[in-house]
């Protein structure tokens, strides 16, 4: 291992920092720094170079712990040091916490961590070639489950209004409650793309990437809208959401028949967020009726679980 000339074993010393989250990002930007080679002259360049300028002299207080990053203005720093040290998605913001924004950014490896299948669903990212931060953001996705087997309207919409972070965004990486063998052959995009692969994660969800028509410059907008029929779902009476990306605004909406006995809804949300802290325990909420919608604002990543069944009528005395 090379260590650069403006950087050695003694000035990468670490010192105390402010708390614990402080000595974590302190530890590891050191730790990447000198697996790469990298010294604190050579990133401030690629920083300036990559368009996020930054003294060394910074870079040598954060490594050391004597500061670290506050301001709303770092944010971007420390997401340009993840992509100038090759670093995964969010492996730095996630240790740091600047104003509210950070609620945004969670890294492949907590968001794994939190949801079913995680690790599934990065290794198909990872195999698919696509970067966790895709450039885009969520806006608002709306999940529409229209279940009415006697009209033959089991079926799932979603829509999502996105807007592009940064220009050449082109991809959208989704995980789904539908098999792989259904969305291959009966997903119909309406709006916005074209549906690239589809990879199974277990019987009831699938990874899917959708490719968009054209590359997005930054600060365009977008909006994909896609559906599928969902045949037997109202009698396996459960659909999972999931959220891997931060959404501004996430609607997951269900539309049960009428029937002559009252239907019984079971909501459990588990999420992360700018209002719910990591580790917070999931929700549970129990309606009555044909309809239910969940309306959550700013969350970072999670699930949103939708059970149901027929509650029977007490028979008159």
């Amino acid at each position: 291992m090379v260590v650069g000339p403006a950087m050695s074993e003694r000035t990468m010393a670490p010192a105390a920092a402010g708390g614990a989250e402080g000595a974590a990002f302190a530890r590891r930007l050191r730790e990447m720094m000198l697996a790469r080679g990298v010294g604190f002259s050579e990133l401030a360049g690629m920083l300036a170079a990559a368009g996020a300028p930054t003294s060394s002299t910074t870079l040598s207080y954060w490594v050391s712990g004597r500061s670290r990053p506050r301001r709303r203005s770092s944010l971007g720093v420390v997401r340009a040091i993840e992509q100038c040290l090759a670093l995964e998605d969010g492996e730095l913001v996630d240790l740091v916490d600047i104003d509210a924004e950070t609620w945004r950014y969670r890294s492949a490896a907590e968001v794994a961590g939190m949801l079913p299948y995680g690790d599934e669903i990065d290794a198909v990212r990872r195999d698919w070639g696509l970067r966790w931060d895709d450039g885009m953001r969520r806006e608002c996705v709306h999940t529409v489950l229209a279940l009415d087997a006697t009209t033959g309207q089991e079926r799932l919409h979603h829509e999502v209004v996105l807007s592009a972070n940064r220009s050449g965004a082109d991809r959208l990486f989704l995980v789904v409650g539908i098999s792989a063998g259904s969305l291959e052959t009966d997903l119909r995009i309406e709006i916005g793309g074209r549906l690239a692969r589809v990879a199974p994660l277990s019987d009831e969800l699938s990874a899917i990437e959708i490719v968009l028509p054209r590359r997005l410059v930054a600060g365009e907008g977008a909006v994909v809208r896609w559906s599928c029929p969902v045949p037997g779902l109202l009698r396996r009476g459960r659909f999972l959401t999931v959220y891997l990306r931060p959404v501004d605004i996430a609607i997951a909406e269900i539309h049960l028949p009428s029937a002559d006995e009252p239907w019984t809804v079971r909501r459990t949300l588990s999420t992360v967020g700018r209002e719910r802290p990591r580790g917070e325990p999931p929700r549970v909420l129990r309606a009555q009726g044909p309809v239910l919608k969940a309306v959550m604002t700013e969350v970072a990543a999670g699930t949103c679980l939708h059970e149901w069944e027929r509650r029977p009528v007490a028979a008159e005395v």
